[in-house]
């Protein structure tokens, strides 16, 4: 498959990084692509385009092994390290073992690098590349973001009532969180006393696969907030590795907490009309607008439109049309 040689010469010349902090989309959206039936024409033109931006790939004279992995964590400089400690983990657990032996360790550091590694995770996984999943694992280890989160929910509120107390209580005095990276922001956020006393409010059963899904695609549709974009994207990842997890109830509860954090990241406030409602309007159909996602060169474009066109949820499929559309600017 063409798309998975690209990878591979991706994963051979190029960092998972560049411009410093930011993470290459590069594999990921050649396999949504893929699936969204792009030709190989189309694949090779997107290829050379994503990469000219990418920076050649480093070595790194650390050793990563089983008794100092955890020592290096959020550290980008040792990416071929943890590379080659995971390639070595892989050979002695197998696939799944393995993913499922790191995955609960890594899930309080799920922020990482704005969730790319677990998206590009759920994509290795998808489509079975050994190797998309050993780096998948590597960079969520480089970029691990230790939030301080915790399991805690008192179960007091729902989902919508939660988000009022938010901007009710003033949360960050209704200021933009001001951090020169995303993940200081987060950071910023995550300690915040409010946000830990908050966060843990919600009902656990908001948090049940359906409905944060939901909720999360009808923030997204208000405003097009580009962080709910990889709430929705990183969710759907969630929910297809959460298999992986020997504490899923643990796992999902830090899921959560790390996407509102992220959100009031960008926001510093909560930017919701609670009387918002999807406008009755019609769609393209799938095939139309997937069609107009392969030819995006914006791979978040080609991630959200391929993610929701593969949900298949006849009830809430107009508004994973909405959604798909609102990215593509088809709704003013």
């Amino acid at each position: 498959m063409l798309a998975q040689r690209l990878i591979q010469k991706h994963n051979a010349q190029y960092s998972t990084y560049y411009k410093t902090q930011l993470y290459t989309h590069t594999p990921m959206a050649l396999l949504a692509l893929k699936e969204m039936g792009a030709s190989d024409k189309r694949l090779e033109s997107f290829y050379q385009k994503s990469a000219a931006k990418l920076r050649a790939k480093s070595a790194s004279s650390l050793k990563i092994a089983s008794d100092n992995w955890r020592e290096h964590l959020g550290n980008h400089e040792y990416e071929t390290a943890y590379v080659q400690f995971f390639k070595t983990e892989m050979q002695h657990l197998g696939q799944d073992k393995m993913i499922a032996h790191y995955f609960d360790q890594l899930m309080p550091g799920v922020a990482a690098a704005a969730f790319h590694p677990l998206i590009r995770l759920f994509y290795a996984v998808r489509f079975n590349i050994k190797e998309e999943i050993v780096i998948s694992l590597a960079s969520w280890a480089t970029s691990y973001l230790d939030l301080g989160l915790d399991s805690k929910l008192t179960n007091t509120v729902s989902m919508l009532d939660l988000l009022k107390r938010f901007r009710e209580q003033d949360f960050n005095q209704g200021k933009k969180i001001v951090a020169p990276n995303i993940a200081q922001r987060m950071a910023i956020v995550a300690h915040n006393p409010m946000f830990k006393d908050l966060s843990a409010q919600l009902f656990y059963d908001d948090l049940e696969a359906s409905k944060l899904e939901s909720a999360l695609l009808w923030l997204f549709s208000q405003n097009n907030n580009f962080t709910l974009l990889h709430a929705i994207t990183s969710h759907h990842a969630f929910e297809a590795l959460q298999k992986f997890s020997a504490k899923p109830k643990i796992a999902r509860i830090l899921m959560w907490k790390a996407l509102l954090a992220a959100y009031l990241s960008t926001t510093g406030s909560i930017e919701v009309d609670f009387d918002w409602q999807y406008p009755d309007m019609k769609f393209p159909d799938w095939p139309k607008l997937t069609a107009k996602a392969i030819q995006s060169n914006e791979e978040h474009v080609i991630k959200l439109v391929h993610i929701l066109s593969i949900k298949n949820r006849k009830d809430i499929d107009q508004r994973l049309r909405y959604g798909a559309a609102l990215k593509m600017g088809l709704i003013e």
